[in-house]
């Protein structure tokens, strides 16, 4: 089965979902900032929950770069939106 772009593209994303809350709790973590680190973890949990059971269906290199990539965008778009939810 070859890859598709659609595919891919809903890797990407979903690798940046499931990441984005993991770099903004552990900024929230490390600035002692309670309320949003509980909800990171909250949202941690629940799109682990979904996500862990149907992303490795997805078998082949091209995946597995896809969701890299999105788990690498979803770490800086969680660091940037946690410094700024910090004011930082």
């Amino acid at each position: 089965m070859s890859a598709t772009l659609a595919t891919c593209a809903w890797l990407f994303c979903r690798g940046a979902l499931q990441l984005m809350p993991v770099s903004a709790s552990t900024v929230f973590v490390s600035r002692g900032k309670y309320g949003p680190a509980m909800v990171a973890s909250f949202v941690i949990s629940v799109l682990w929950w979904f996500n862990a059971g149907s992303a490795s269906s997805f078998v082949g290199l091209p995946y597995a770069v896809a969701y890299g990539a999105g788990a690498m965008t979803g770490t800086v778009m969680g660091m940037a939106l946690a410094r700024w939810m910090s004011h930082d």
